[in-house]
């Protein structure tokens, strides 16, 4: 079922290199896969068996964001890879993609990345207006700075979009003072 469903396996499994990732086993001995948590395995096997897609992101085991989307991709389960994309799209708010967007990051998932940061951009003012405090996850993060220049720069142009329209709002508020006094 594994080599049917997935290319990966399909490989691996034909292969002459043995039953292992570096190819140092040889048939009939345990299959070793580096990097992939038991829970994330399981998922996987879930889906390649089953073909139900999970409905929770993180599919009932805990997973970090973006882990179950790597593992996926890795193995070359196209359908569930793109599956856990939508479901982190789906999950993106103004009060989590900040967050969500370092967790993209640690996936190592270019287009988790990219859809963070296209969600932001799409909200930057109700983002500054609604959940600038998520910001602060930054002040931990400096080697994100540095890898997300193009976030601070949309930060900087909303901060001061917000106090020109603050400014604004406060003569025109000085203003209507001032008329209804004389």
């Amino acid at each position: 079922v594994l080599a049917a469903r997935s290319p990966y396996f399909r490989g691996l499994f034909k292969s002459c290199k043995g039953m292992s990732e570096g190819g140092g086993s040889t048939a009939g001995q345990d299959i070793v896969l580096e990097e992939v948590s038991a829970g994330a395995f399981r998922a996987l096997q879930r889906f390649l068996y089953t073909n139900d897609l999970p409905e929770e992101e993180d599919c009932g085991e805990r997973l970090e964001v973006g882990e179950m989307a790597r593992v996926a991709d890795r193995f070359q389960a196209v359908v569930l890879y793109e599956h856990c994309v939508q479901k982190f799209r789906e999950g993106l708010k103004v009060g989590n993609v900040v967050v969500r967007l370092v967790q993209a990051h640690d996936s190592g998932l270019e287009v988790l990345q990219e859809a963070a940061m296209s969600f932001f951009e799409a909200n930057a003012v109700v983002f500054q207006r609604e959940a600038m405090a998520t910001v602060n996850v930054l002040e931990h993060r400096p080697d994100l700075i540095k890898l997300f220049p193009h976030l601070m720069a949309v930060l900087g142009s909303v901060i001061a979009t917000m106090s020109a329209e603050n400014a604004e709002l406060k003569a025109r508020v000085a203003g209507e003072a001032a008329s209804a006094g004389t």
